[in-house]
């Protein structure tokens, strides 16, 4: 059995990236261009934070990070180092990443209204959730006239229709 599962974690190493995490360099570099310098990016686990900030820095982005673990800063030799709730803020307000890759446990007490872009990478189930995340960001002394939210979802699969009610039940 160890042996097997050994051969499926190198076969899972050859599969191709992710669309949707595809998708997600493509948005960012639109909002960018437009003149959105910081984004959020809202996942609902660690695993996937994890994935998509080693995506993210592999395509040459400035990234932190922000999960039940605390704030994650990237070293020079490519670890993750844990710094504070408050030390996470200060520095993303001081522009020392472009992207702030985050779980639910950012979506409270975290004020960025200095950032001007969220995507939400994942969707919670709960229309609560969402409020929480863009109140983030959209909230009094938001320098950013029109703040742009993406709600990243797969087509034909439960996360649509989820995205699909969420959105008309707080009317976006």
């Amino acid at each position: 059995e160890i042996a097997m599962i050994g051969t499926i974690v190198e076969e899972i190493k050859h599969l191709p990236t992710d669309t949707k995490a595809i998708e997600l360099s493509r948005v960012l570099n639109e909002l960018k261009e437009s003149g959105y310098p910081q984004v959020m990016v809202f996942t609902q686990f660690t695993d996937t934070m994890d994935y998509l900030r080693d995506q993210l820095v592999g395509a040459g982005n400035s990234v932190m990070c922000f999960s039940g673990r605390g704030g994650e800063v990237r070293n020079t030799d490519g670890t993750w180092t844990s710094i504070t709730r408050d030390e996470v803020k200060r520095r993303f307000k001081e522009g020392r990443a472009e992207i702030l890759v985050c779980t639910d446990a950012a979506a409270e007490g975290l004020n960025f209204q200095f950032c001007g872009a969220l995507v939400n990478y994942d969707m919670p189930w709960n229309p609560m959730r969402v409020e929480q995340r863009i109140g983030r960001i959209d909230r009094l002394g938001q320098r950013f006239s029109d703040i742009r939210i993406v709600n990243l979802h797969y087509e034909d699969t439960v996360e649509a229709d989820v995205y699909r009610a969420l959105r008309s039940r707080i009317s976006i």
